[in-house]
């Protein structure tokens, strides 16, 4: 009987390291996945009906925070044509993004209205959202 439990607790050490590779194996298919590349300033400022005036300023903010945003991941050493990066990483990165995010919002509401800075935050993605 002893050695019968001994049988059964050894298939189950097995049938959870199995389990647990695949799980590993599934999220490590998932992280590898590319990072979606975010949404070209132009095509952002089309959606936004800006005006003459506008459309330059606004793709003049916009590129900058881009290569803000890729010097900051380049800085802690994410590569985002790599995939996405793990979950502790982007715990570090947290209160520079958001304060990244921040200057974002205030130089952009300086020159959109409010109705656009609405719609914008509506059609630009922030963050993993699946």
């Amino acid at each position: 009987m002893i050695e019968t439990l001994r049988i059964r607790l050894h298939r189950a050490g097995i049938a959870t390291a199995a389990l647990i590779l695949a799980l590993a194996l599934t999220a490590g298919h998932s992280l590898a996945q590319q990072v979606p590349a975010p949404p070209r300033p132009a095509d952002l400022a089309a959606k936004l009906s800006l005006s003459p005036e506008q459309t330059p300023v606004f793709i003049s903010i916009m590129d900058t925070h881009f290569a803000e945003t890729k010097a900051l991941l380049a800085r802690h050493g994410v590569d985002p044509s790599k995939g996405r990066p793990s979950f502790q990483v982007m715990r570090k990165l947290r209160a520079e993004m958001m304060q990244n995010q921040r200057e974002l919002e205030t130089e952009l509401s300086a020159v959109l209205t409010p109705q656009q800075m609405h719609i914008l935050k509506e059609i630009a993605p922030r963050g993993r959202r699946n």
